[in-house]
């Protein structure tokens, strides 16, 4: 089996782990407050990376976000980007 496909076997493993523990902590969190409902945003959603230009486009908008949050006027000038992909 090729490495991405091991890959993507594991982030989903892990992916599914964390959805369960979100689930935990909504419902601890709700008893806490003496709550019921949602806690988290409707709109997150995951979903599989399963070509390259997906994973380009994905690192590309992370790359952008501290931009659009407006801490930098450039990504390139925001300090704590680490990615082994060369951008720009």
């Amino acid at each position: 089996m090729e490495a991405a496909m091991k890959f993507a076997m594991k982030f989903y493993v892990v992916v599914r782990k964390m959805d369960c523990c979100l689930l935990m902590e909504t419902k601890q969190i709700n008893a806490c407050l003496d709550r019921r409902g949602s806690l988290w945003q409707p709109a997150y959603h995951d979903h599989g990376i399963r070509r390259d230009e997906s994973l380009n486009a994905i690192i590309e908008y992370c790359y952008q976000n501290p931009v659009r949050a407006g801490l930098v006027k450039a990504a390139r000038d925001y300090p704590y980007w680490r990615c082994k992909y060369e951008m720009e």
